[in-house]
Protein backbone atom coordinates (compact mmCIF):
# COMPACT_ATOMS: atom_id res chain seq x y z
CA UNK A 1 0.00 0.00 0.00
CA UNK A 2 1.22 3.32 -1.20
CA UNK A 3 0.93 4.72 2.35
CA UNK A 4 3.31 7.86 1.78
CA UNK A 5 1.03 9.10 -1.02
CA UNK A 6 -1.49 10.79 0.67
CA UNK A 7 0.84 12.32 2.58
CA UNK A 8 2.65 14.19 -0.14
CA UNK A 9 0.06 16.42 -0.21
CA UNK A 10 -1.43 19.07 0.24
CA UNK A 11 2.11 20.62 -1.41
CA UNK A 12 4.16 23.60 -1.78
CA UNK A 13 4.67 24.48 -4.91
CA UNK A 14 8.02 26.22 -4.10
CA UNK A 15 8.72 22.34 -2.67
CA UNK A 16 6.58 20.15 -4.76
CA UNK A 17 6.76 15.84 -3.58
CA UNK A 18 8.40 13.95 -6.40
CA UNK A 19 5.91 11.74 -7.21
CA UNK A 20 5.89 8.08 -8.70
CA UNK A 21 4.81 7.50 -12.53
CA UNK A 22 1.44 5.59 -12.54
CA UNK A 23 2.02 4.64 -16.38
CA UNK A 24 5.54 3.23 -16.22
CA UNK A 25 6.30 2.81 -12.56
CA UNK A 26 9.53 3.10 -13.10
CA UNK A 27 10.06 7.52 -14.13
CA UNK A 28 9.17 9.80 -11.03
CA UNK A 29 7.01 12.43 -12.19
CA UNK A 30 8.16 16.11 -11.40
CA UNK A 31 6.53 18.86 -11.36
CA UNK A 32 5.99 22.33 -14.29
CA UNK A 33 5.99 25.07 -13.24
CA UNK A 34 5.60 27.15 -15.92
CA UNK A 35 2.39 25.17 -16.21
CA UNK A 36 0.65 25.76 -13.10
CA UNK A 37 -2.22 28.16 -13.49
CA UNK A 38 -4.31 29.31 -10.38
CA UNK A 39 -7.03 31.98 -10.05
CA UNK A 40 -9.45 33.06 -7.02
CA UNK A 41 -12.70 31.76 -6.93
CA UNK A 42 -16.04 33.84 -7.48
CA UNK A 43 -16.35 34.07 -3.31
CA UNK A 44 -12.50 35.24 -2.64
CA UNK A 45 -12.97 38.25 -5.23
CA UNK A 46 -16.15 39.37 -4.02
CA UNK A 47 -14.22 39.73 -0.65
CA UNK A 48 -11.70 41.27 -1.59
CA UNK A 49 -13.97 43.96 -4.20
CA UNK A 50 -16.57 44.35 -1.22
CA UNK A 51 -14.57 43.63 2.27
CA UNK A 52 -12.76 45.89 4.09
CA UNK A 53 -11.72 43.38 6.77
CA UNK A 54 -10.37 41.38 3.91
CA UNK A 55 -7.67 38.74 4.86
CA UNK A 56 -5.86 36.65 2.07
CA UNK A 57 -6.04 33.55 4.43
CA UNK A 58 -9.39 33.60 4.02
CA UNK A 59 -9.33 33.18 -0.28
CA UNK A 60 -9.57 30.01 -1.74
CA UNK A 61 -8.33 29.42 -5.55
CA UNK A 62 -8.50 27.27 -8.54
CA UNK A 63 -5.50 25.79 -9.59
CA UNK A 64 -3.75 23.25 -12.96
CA UNK A 65 -0.67 22.05 -13.24
CA UNK A 66 0.97 19.13 -15.21
CA UNK A 67 3.63 16.91 -13.57
CA UNK A 68 6.00 14.84 -16.35
CA UNK A 69 7.72 11.45 -16.13
CA UNK A 70 11.56 11.60 -16.09
CA UNK A 71 11.73 8.44 -17.53
CA UNK A 72 12.81 9.20 -21.60
CA UNK A 73 11.26 5.93 -22.68
CA UNK A 74 7.76 6.65 -21.12
CA UNK A 75 7.70 11.09 -20.47
CA UNK A 76 4.02 10.43 -19.11
CA UNK A 77 2.28 13.54 -18.58
CA UNK A 78 -0.05 13.63 -15.33
CA UNK A 79 -2.87 16.72 -15.44
CA UNK A 80 -3.81 17.79 -12.15
CA UNK A 81 -6.47 19.97 -10.84
CA UNK A 82 -7.68 21.18 -7.53
CA UNK A 83 -7.91 24.14 -4.84
CA UNK A 84 -5.45 25.83 -3.06
CA UNK A 85 -5.59 28.36 0.23
CA UNK A 86 -3.14 30.05 2.05
CA UNK A 87 -1.69 27.98 5.42
CA UNK A 88 1.49 28.01 7.78
CA UNK A 89 4.29 25.75 8.28
CA UNK A 90 7.46 25.75 10.45
CA UNK A 91 10.34 27.17 8.41
CA UNK A 92 14.24 27.02 10.05
CA UNK A 93 15.99 29.82 9.54
CA UNK A 94 19.73 30.19 9.02
CA UNK A 95 20.48 30.20 13.14
CA UNK A 96 18.40 27.00 13.35
CA UNK A 97 15.27 29.05 14.65
CA UNK A 98 12.02 27.83 13.85
CA UNK A 99 9.62 30.63 12.51
CA UNK A 100 5.61 29.88 11.24
CA UNK A 101 5.55 30.75 7.15
CA UNK A 102 2.63 31.69 4.72
CA UNK A 103 2.67 29.31 1.87
CA UNK A 104 -0.45 28.36 -0.49
CA UNK A 105 -0.97 24.62 0.10
CA UNK A 106 -2.05 23.06 -3.38
CA UNK A 107 -5.12 19.80 -2.40
CA UNK A 108 -5.57 18.00 -5.67
CA UNK A 109 -9.39 16.76 -6.19
CA UNK A 110 -8.51 14.77 -9.77
CA UNK A 111 -5.65 13.77 -11.67
CA UNK A 112 -5.42 11.54 -14.91
CA UNK A 113 -4.09 9.71 -14.79
CA UNK A 114 -4.85 8.85 -11.53
CA UNK A 115 -2.16 8.06 -9.10
CA UNK A 116 -2.50 4.58 -7.80
CA UNK A 117 -3.54 3.94 -4.11
CA UNK A 118 -1.77 0.67 -4.49
CA UNK A 119 -0.08 -1.42 -7.58
CA UNK A 120 -2.58 -3.93 -8.61
CA UNK A 121 -0.95 -7.36 -9.04
CA UNK A 122 -0.56 -8.42 -12.42
CA UNK A 123 -3.02 -11.33 -12.93
CA UNK A 124 -6.47 -9.45 -11.06
CA UNK A 125 -9.03 -9.51 -12.95
CA UNK A 126 -10.26 -6.71 -15.55
CA UNK A 127 -13.65 -6.06 -13.83
CA UNK A 128 -11.58 -6.12 -10.70
CA UNK A 129 -8.77 -3.56 -11.70
CA UNK A 130 -11.72 -1.33 -13.38
CA UNK A 131 -13.51 -1.13 -9.79
CA UNK A 132 -10.52 -0.44 -8.44
CA UNK A 133 -8.85 2.36 -10.85
CA UNK A 134 -12.18 4.40 -10.22
CA UNK A 135 -12.01 4.61 -6.90
CA UNK A 136 -8.54 5.75 -7.34
CA UNK A 137 -10.02 8.24 -9.57
CA UNK A 138 -12.03 9.70 -6.88
CA UNK A 139 -9.82 8.60 -3.74
CA UNK A 140 -8.79 12.81 -3.65
CA UNK A 141 -11.90 14.49 -3.51
CA UNK A 142 -14.89 12.24 -2.84
CA UNK A 143 -13.36 9.25 -0.08
CA UNK A 144 -17.18 8.23 -0.10
CA UNK A 145 -17.55 7.04 -3.47
CA UNK A 146 -13.71 5.73 -3.64
CA UNK A 147 -15.58 3.04 -0.91
CA UNK A 148 -18.26 2.04 -2.74
CA UNK A 149 -15.97 1.59 -6.04
CA UNK A 150 -14.17 -0.53 -3.22
CA UNK A 151 -17.08 -1.63 -2.61
CA UNK A 152 -17.63 -2.97 -6.25
CA UNK A 153 -14.54 -4.37 -6.94
CA UNK A 154 -15.50 -6.93 -3.93
CA UNK A 155 -18.49 -8.23 -6.17
CA UNK A 156 -16.40 -7.98 -8.92
CA UNK A 157 -13.83 -10.30 -7.10
CA UNK A 158 -16.60 -12.85 -5.95
CA UNK A 159 -17.70 -12.73 -9.83
CA UNK A 160 -14.62 -14.16 -10.75
CA UNK A 161 -14.24 -16.53 -8.10
CA UNK A 162 -17.38 -18.34 -9.14
CA UNK A 163 -19.65 -17.69 -6.28
CA UNK A 164 -23.47 -17.21 -7.48
CA UNK A 165 -24.88 -13.07 -7.77
CA UNK A 166 -28.06 -14.27 -6.05
CA UNK A 167 -27.90 -12.97 -2.54
CA UNK A 168 -26.72 -10.19 -0.81
CA UNK A 169 -23.12 -9.17 -0.89
CA UNK A 170 -21.99 -10.48 2.92
CA UNK A 171 -24.15 -13.67 2.17
CA UNK A 172 -21.99 -14.07 -0.67
CA UNK A 173 -18.75 -13.56 1.35
CA UNK A 174 -20.04 -16.30 3.49
CA UNK A 175 -20.85 -18.40 0.69
CA UNK A 176 -16.95 -18.22 -0.18
CA UNK A 177 -15.44 -22.27 -0.07
CA UNK A 178 -11.78 -23.51 -0.50
CA UNK A 179 -9.26 -22.53 -0.58
CA UNK A 180 -10.67 -18.74 -0.74
CA UNK A 181 -12.53 -18.96 2.32
CA UNK A 182 -9.64 -17.53 4.41
CA UNK A 183 -10.19 -14.45 2.45
CA UNK A 184 -13.98 -14.18 4.03
CA UNK A 185 -13.08 -12.03 7.13
CA UNK A 186 -11.13 -9.83 5.32
CA UNK A 187 -13.54 -9.16 2.48
CA UNK A 188 -15.90 -8.85 4.90
CA UNK A 189 -14.26 -5.67 6.57
CA UNK A 190 -14.01 -4.26 3.13
CA UNK A 191 -17.86 -4.49 2.82
CA UNK A 192 -18.52 -2.73 5.91
CA UNK A 193 -16.51 0.22 5.11
CA UNK A 194 -17.57 0.23 1.74
CA UNK A 195 -21.24 0.19 2.73
CA UNK A 196 -20.69 3.20 5.34
CA UNK A 197 -19.29 5.32 2.32
CA UNK A 198 -22.05 4.41 0.19
CA UNK A 199 -24.90 3.83 2.34
CA UNK A 200 -24.20 5.54 6.04
CA UNK A 201 -23.07 8.61 7.49
CA UNK A 202 -19.57 9.12 5.81
CA UNK A 203 -16.32 7.60 5.50
CA UNK A 204 -12.90 9.61 6.58
CA UNK A 205 -10.36 9.51 3.80
CA UNK A 206 -8.24 7.09 6.79
CA UNK A 207 -10.84 4.52 6.90
CA UNK A 208 -10.80 4.67 3.44
CA UNK A 209 -7.43 4.07 2.91
CA UNK A 210 -7.60 0.61 5.71
CA UNK A 211 -10.18 -0.43 2.88
CA UNK A 212 -8.19 -0.47 -0.08
CA UNK A 213 -5.04 -1.57 2.00
CA UNK A 214 -7.25 -4.82 3.02
CA UNK A 215 -8.16 -5.57 -0.54
CA UNK A 216 -4.49 -5.08 -1.88
CA UNK A 217 -3.78 -7.82 0.72
CA UNK A 218 -6.39 -9.97 -0.53
CA UNK A 219 -5.41 -9.75 -3.79
CA UNK A 220 -1.52 -10.56 -3.62
CA UNK A 221 -3.10 -13.84 -1.67
CA UNK A 222 -5.02 -14.04 -4.85
CA UNK A 223 -2.88 -13.38 -7.76
CA UNK A 224 0.89 -11.92 -6.37
CA UNK A 225 3.62 -15.06 -7.91
CA UNK A 226 5.75 -15.05 -4.96
CA UNK A 227 2.72 -16.02 -2.67
CA UNK A 228 1.58 -18.63 -4.77
CA UNK A 229 5.58 -20.04 -5.05
CA UNK A 230 5.38 -19.80 -1.59
CA UNK A 231 2.62 -21.55 -1.38
CA UNK A 232 3.71 -24.31 -3.93
CA UNK A 233 6.96 -25.33 -2.24
CA UNK A 234 5.15 -25.33 1.22
CA UNK A 235 2.54 -28.38 -0.90
CA UNK A 236 5.91 -29.93 -2.38
CA UNK A 237 7.65 -29.17 1.07
CA UNK A 238 10.36 -28.49 -0.87
CA UNK A 239 12.09 -26.65 -4.31
CA UNK A 240 9.36 -27.02 -7.13
CA UNK A 241 10.01 -28.80 -10.42
CA UNK A 242 9.60 -26.17 -12.61
CA UNK A 243 9.11 -26.92 -16.77
CA UNK A 244 12.76 -25.74 -17.62
CA UNK A 245 15.77 -26.03 -15.16
CA UNK A 246 19.07 -25.04 -15.38
CA UNK A 247 22.55 -26.67 -14.23
CA UNK A 248 25.12 -24.36 -12.65
CA UNK A 249 27.15 -22.79 -15.28
CA UNK A 250 30.62 -24.25 -13.56
CA UNK A 251 29.53 -27.53 -14.23
CA UNK A 252 29.26 -26.87 -18.65
CA UNK A 253 26.35 -28.58 -19.30
CA UNK A 254 23.54 -27.28 -21.18
CA UNK A 255 20.27 -26.46 -20.06
CA UNK A 256 17.66 -29.00 -19.99
CA UNK A 257 14.14 -29.94 -19.57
Amino acid sequence: MNNSLMKQFPFDAEQPPILACPSCEHGRLRFIKESLVKSEDARTRNWKENWDEYDSRDATLHFSVRWKCDEPKCAEVLHMIGEACYGIHGVVDSDGQDYPEEYLAYHPHFMAPSLPLFSIPEGTPKTVRASLKAGFNLAFCDTNAAANHLRKAVECLLNELGVPNNTALGNRIKNLTSPHDLLKHDLEAVKWLGNEGSHGTGINQEHMLIGYAIMEKCLLHLYDGLHQKVKAINQHKGPVPTARHFRHPSDGSAPIS
